[in-house]
């Protein structure tokens, strides 16, 4: 796979600015179930045209950006441009306020998602719309803040096995930092979701929470992470209600493994993480998964082969290990990033069906 991407950035004194920038995503083959998907290619496009109208007031400045653009938010866990596949493609039409002060930033933004086209230029989805206000800043030292609401406006989706147009609301609050001198850090996020489906309510909920320690006096800095992420499902899909999380448009790949067979919907994950840098710029990461859980109110749903496991029939769906997950090489001249392996093992209950193990080496 390749991706070349141009831009130009046109500054015109010190309230405009002109954005352009295009993309050429390809691949030469995939020999894989669902062959080259909107992931891997996007021959030719344009990524990001905006304009930039900057408004400076006497506390502070805010800008107004109007056009085609991507949105990352936060740690990316419900919205990213997903720079891990080839085509980065999550792309949206629309406008987008910033508004900056003390130390508090308030984006607010209405757009339209843009559906990637493999081999004809990619046009606004006019069934999806995505709207939202973010407010992050540092409520204090060594702590981060972000409250935020979504909207999410789709004339069809399918939840349950049922299709309706989906008018899904999200509200959501995450906290991080570090205890000063102590070598612990922390990041905690949880958002619930509601709306309708059709004629259903929808009620849904997600919670993420990060806890590491790094030896600061070692060789090294050694660091340690323990990981918990939760995910409502539906346990009974005739229930008239939708609980399933809808993870909207995240990068998942950073948060479940790199495998991507899991997402933040009906799932529960124990993760744990081992990272350290022997030498400058050298880093060596190693990561491990557990997924599923006895919850009463969810059913867990692998995605491997179909097969299912659900409530507390099932204490662990799967499991994926990650020996060598990062490593790094960086100077001036050069980056090398992320070679590694990993390797996902589905639970005994599940090992009836056939490939129950999924393995990747990634460069």
């Amino acid at each position: 796979m390749l991706r070349i991407r141009l831009h130009g950035d046109l500054v015109l004194g010190p309230y405009f600015r002109v954005f352009l920038e295009g993309k050429s995503s390809i691949s030469t083959d995939r020999n894989l179930p669902g062959g080259r998907r909107i992931l891997d290619v996007d021959t030719a496009d344009l990524q990001n045209v905006f304009v930039d109208l900057k408004i400076p007031f006497e506390s502070g400045n805010g800008t107004l950006r109007f056009g085609r653009q991507e949105l990352q938010l936060g740690r990316q866990r419900l919205v990213s441009p997903l720079n891990w596949s080839n085509t980065r493609p999550r792309m949206f039409d629309g406008f987008r306020g910033t508004v900056e002060f003390a130390e508090w930033q308030l984006d607010g933004f209405h757009t339209r998602f843009v559906r990637v086209r493999k081999y004809a230029f990619n046009g606004n989805n006019a069934g999806t719309d995505f709207s939202g206000i973010y407010l992050t800043g540092p409520p204090r030292e060594h702590l981060a803040a972000d409250f935020y609401w979504f909207r999410l406006d789709r004339e069809v989706s399918v939840w349950n096995g049922a299709s309706g147009p989906e008018d899904r609301h999200t509200l959501g609050v995450r906290l991080g930092g570090s205890l000063a001198r102590s070598g612990i850090n922390f990041d905690v996020e949880g958002a619930y979701q509601f709306g309708d489906h059709g004629t259903t309510d929808i009620q849904a909920f997600m919670f993420a929470g990060e806890l590491g320690y790094a030896f600061t006096q070692v060789h090294g800095v050694p660091r340690l992470q323990l990981g918990f992420d939760w995910a409502s499902g539906d346990q009974d899909p005739a229930d008239g209600e939708v609980n399933t999380f809808n993870q909207l448009f995240p990068l998942g790949h950073a948060y479940f493994g790199f495998i991507d067979i899991v997402g933040r919907q009906n799932v529960m994950d124990l993760s744990g993480r081992f990272s350290f840098s022997p030498k400058r710029p050298f880093s060596i990461r190693l990561d491990g998964h557990s997924f599923g859980g006895p919850i009463p109110v969810m059913r867990f749903t692998t995605q491997v082969e179909g097969s299912s496991c659900q409530g507390i029939l099932c204490w662990l769906a799967g499991s994926e290990r990650k020996p060598i997950s990062l490593f790094n090489i960086r100077s001036t001249a050069m980056s090398l990033s992320q070679p590694g392996t990993a390797t996902f093992s589905q639970a005994r209950s599940l090992r009836n069906r056939s490939r129950p193990e999924v393995s990747i080496l990634d460069t």
